[in-house]
């Protein structure tokens, strides 16, 4: 199993993201965008500097080029692509948002293969396809009954969170083939880029409302709170953290689809809190579980 570690924590990032969004979908309209991904990130990077120095490891001088893509990295990424997420998630909803996210597969497999030669194997992109068609089952089966007015605002912070997330995904892949930089310094410098953008966009004209918000503390609740700093330590802290080991550790195409399997953890956690799971996104995850087990089997 050592050869698909990097495989496994892929798939441990998506049920930190399955845990995440159902915890974000349940805050409701508290915070805006910007400030909910400023929020989860400031926590997040606390966490990374808390294990980087309990763990000895020394953080890599900032101006090296490495550090410069990594926090390029984060700028796509986590800065602009979360942000994009996050304003998309109320315009087309959880489920189609994480449907339209898997986009970032295809769009990784083509930059990786474009930008850093990897090639897949026949069975590698046959179980992409099946995992992308499993997906859209599962997330798809709800809607039929109740159809939603396309939002194509939401759509399109979809198509630009899918492609921050690919492009920050395939820079990160780039930085652990040349250099000796380790996962748990790349979580930092990825989210340093990330919190930094932020912090400028704050500074706009349009984002006077942001900042309103921020310092008012209208929006502190102790639940609140609690709920930003667990999301934050699960997919925040950790999901990235995990998704680094993961991008070190194996292609970056195999790495995001694996990491796109998410509403396969969403479905027995909605189960759980009495929703009913039908046959048909029963046989989504089958198909998706055989499109994983491809993986892992070859």
């Amino acid at each position: 199993m050592q050869r698909y570690l990097g495989e496994s924590a892929a798939l441990a990032v998506a049920g930190t993201s399955a845990i995440a969004s159902v915890i974000y979908s349940r805050m409701g309209n508290r915070f805006t965008p910007l400030l909910l991904n400023l929020s989860k990130g400031l926590v997040a990077i606390v966490l990374a500097i808390a294990t980087i120095f309990l763990n000895k490891q020394d953080i890599p001088l900032p101006f090296t080029t490495i550090s410069f893509l990594l926090i390029v990295s984060g700028v796509i990424g986590i800065g602009l692509g979360d942000t994009a997420y996050f304003l998309a998630m109320p315009l087309v909803g959880v489920r189609k948002l994480l449907l339209l996210q898997t986009l970032s597969m295809p769009f990784t497999a083509i930059f990786g293969w474009v930008f850093l030669g990897e090639y897949f194997r026949m069975i590698d992109s046959l179980a992409m396809v099946l995992i992308i068609i499993g997906i859209a089952i599962v997330i798809n089966e709800r809607t039929e009954k109740k159809q939603q007015v396309v939002s194509w605002i939401g759509i399109f912070w979809c198509i630009i969170s899918a492609l921050s997330t690919a492009t920050g995904a395939l820079l990160s892949h780039y930085a652990f083939d040349n250099s000796q930089v380790t996962p748990l310094q790349a979580l930092f410098w990825r989210l340093y880029g990330g919190i930094g953008v932020i912090c400028l966009l704050m500074f706009l004209p349009g984002y006077k409302k942001d900042r309103s918000i921020l310092l008012n503390g209208q929006w502190y609740s102790p639940r609140f709170l609690t709920a930003i700093v667990l999301a934050s330590f699960i997919n925040t802290y950790l999901g990235i953290w995990l998704q680094q080991f993961a991008l070190k550790n194996a292609a970056v195409g195999v790495v995001q689809t694996l990491c796109s399997t998410s509403p396969l953890f969403v479905l027995p956690m909605v189960a759980l809190l009495g929703d009913k799971v039908s046959l048909r996104a029963l046989a989504g995850v089958l198909l998706t579980m055989f499109g994983i087990a491809l993986i892992f089997s070859f």
